[in-house]
């Protein structure tokens, strides 16, 4: 199962929450048992495709997301990845503090919860998750770059689409035919 199969699985059943749970910015406190489930099913998985995407880079011993950071950051710049929530019409960075050197809000809270439940259940929120799946999304648009880059990343996102800087790869024949994430060149073929 291609890691993309799996993080659009863990898409349609966060969006399956809009059953109870208002995707909107009055509900983004809001915290339950699904969302720590989700919230610990996308960060396990984004755990896995970062530390495939450091491999790529070199770096196959990279084991925490400290180490993912100084290894994917330089590369690929990450922080700066902009994405935008189709259900919310909201724009979002999912690593934002990997600029400063620390780790992601939504990372922070997925440990908490899954060390110190009894404390930190309050961390599986809505927005926790949103944000945990943002980053997911990246990092396998990133994983799966040439897909991306053929537009052959099938199926799409119902959740999130990327907000780049660079124009669409165009062919005359076809029109457009895909997007070239930035820094993706250094990661190599799939």
């Amino acid at each position: 199962m291609r890691y993309w199969d799996y993080y659009i699985v863990l898409e349609s059943d966060f969006l399956a929450c809009r059953r109870y749970v208002e995707f909107s910015s009055a509900n983004l406190g809001t915290y339950s048992v699904e969302f720590m489930h989700l919230l610990f099913a996308a960060s396990t998985e984004a755990e896995i495709v970062l530390k495939q995407l450091c491999a790529r880079l070199g770096e196959k011993d990279a084991a925490t997301i400290v180490q993912w950071r100084s290894t994917l950051e330089p590369k690929l710049n990450l922080s700066s990845f902009r994405v935008q929530n189709i259900i919310m019409s909201t724009d979002m960075s999912p690593f934002p503090e990997w600029q400063t050197v620390n780790s992601p809000s939504w990372w922070l809270a997925y440990n908490g919860v899954k060390h110190n439940r009894s404390l930190k259940f309050e961390n599986a929120t809505l927005l926790n998750c949103i944000n945990a799946l943002a980053g997911l999304f990246v990092a396998n648009l990133y994983h799966e770059h040439e897909a991306f880059k053929g537009a052959d990343l099938e199926p799409q996102s119902c959740l999130f689409k990327p907000i780049l800087s660079s124009r669409p790869l165009i062919s005359r024949q076809l029109g457009v035919v895909g997007y070239s994430l930035p820094n993706a060149h250094k990661l190599g073929a799939s």
